[in-house]
């Protein structure tokens, strides 16, 4: 199948005008980690050691007609022969007039000024911090419609989105609408935005950026919304008594009267070309320190209650529920150091839990020649084993990337 894709990569390349050919392999190696409180000496939850990604992404856009699809081969110690075909992109755009843009179909949305996170991203998928900006082309859009009026300075987008009741039917269980405001002021980027879900509460959201100087730029984004939609586990509730639950245990709504989401960074170039991204990240639906420690509490009463055999699939799927749980808490800290050598990049990447002191750090070199990328990542995951980035159940990844653009 390798040998399929690879000749299939190079026969669409022939006929590729006007489209671009992405030819991607990767190779990951992974490590159990044996401290999580989840997961202890990796008896619970088995993951992966390994895995090998081929991928052909195939991207054409014409005047009329976006289309982005993936074509996968997925081999590791679970699964070697797995095939995924995946459509990130597929719309019409076509103008009524000079100043209205209607488009029709499933489309990539990148809402918000933030580069870890994007507290007004209603449409966006969710970033992975290690490839924010997706070279990896993982990312899908969503199903839309939506009409663009542009104005001299801003421009007003109103999108709709269905909801389905599964990915592989066409049943429609909600209806989404966002409407965004963006106006450029002076050296200031500024959008509003507004969106209203059938199930859920309305969102409103303000995205702001400004540029002082070819070396500085501060950005900030902020979303709002009265209540919260969120089930948490009920073992979060001071009031609640553990137990073993026979079904799901995420049924308890916290009693917050708003909702609120906010990302503040900094963005420095030197003019030696070191890149320095900095933000700061608060959830307030996210976990506080007293309901992270119930949680905790939890899973090792769980295990301590696990006496016979007869209980044992019952605590095991107790404690998977807890998992569910993880990096949910309220305040990180995110920076990024990039440094151009050349075509060489050296970077590094450090996502902290304010909390408790655990991160996530990265580090990658890469190297560009020509239509060629390749890439080298190292992942770690640093903390006690009842830490929140020190409970995942890998503590380490390390993973080697080539793309070739055709």
């Amino acid at each position: 199948m390798k040998i399929l894709i690879v000749t299939f990569c190079l026969i669409t390349s022939l006929f590729s005008q006007g489209r671009l050919i992405t030819f991607f392999t990767d190779f990951s190696s992974i490590a159990k980690n044996q401290t999580s409180f989840i997961n202890p000496n990796g008896e619970l939850f088995d993951i992966q050691n390994r895995e090998e990604i081929i991928k052909l992404n195939t991207f054409y856009s014409s005047n009329l007609f976006t289309v982005d699809f993936n074509l996968s081969h997925i081999s590791n110690n679970f699964d070697n022969n797995s095939i995924l075909f995946q459509i990130r992109e597929t719309y019409f755009e076509f103008s009524i007039n000079e100043s209205t843009d209607l488009f029709i179909g499933r489309k990539l949305f990148r809402q918000g000024a933030g580069y870890y996170k994007n507290p007004t991203g209603f449409l966006n998928s969710q970033k992975d911090a290690g490839d924010v900006n997706d070279l990896v082309k993982k990312n899908v859009g969503r199903d839309a419609i939506g009409i663009n009026i542009y104005f001299e300075n801003s421009d007003l987008e109103i999108v709709y989105t269905p909801a389905y009741t599964t990915k592989n039917t066409l049943g429609i269980t909600g209806h989404e609408l966002t409407a965004k405001y963006y106006l450029l002021y002076g050296n200031s980027d500024i959008s509003l935005l507004y969106n209203f879900h059938s199930s859920f509460k309305d969102r409103m959201g303000i995205s702001l950026a400004r540029t002082f100087n070819d070396y500085l730029e501060l950005h900030s984004e902020a979303s709002f919304q009265q209540g919260s939609d969120i089930y948490y586990h009920e073992v979060i509730d001071p009031s609640s008594e553990f137990r073993i639950y026979q079904s799901s245990p995420y049924t308890f709504k916290k009693s917050d009267p708003a909702h609120l989401y906010f990302l503040g960074g900094i963005n420095i170039s030197t003019f030696f070309g070191l890149n320095i991204i900095s933000e700061y990240v608060y959830d307030s639906q996210g976990l506080s320190k007293k309901e992270w420690k119930r949680l905790v509490n939890y899973a090792h009463w769980l295990k301590n209650f696990c006496g016979t055999t007869d209980l044992k699939a019952a605590v095991d799927g107790n404690t998977k529920w807890v998992a569910q749980s993880l990096n949910q808490q309220k305040e990180y800290l995110f920076y990024r150091l990039a440094q151009p050598v050349k075509d060489l990049t050296i970077s590094f990447i450090g996502i902290h839990n304010l909390y408790d002191n655990s991160a996530v750090l990265i580090s990658a070199l890469d190297y560009s020649y020509k239509d060629a990328y390749f890439k080298i990542q190292s992942t770690w995951f640093t903390g006690n084993g009842i830490s929140d980035w020190g409970s995942l159940l890998i503590s380490n990844e390390v993973s080697l990337s080539f793309i070739l653009y055709i």
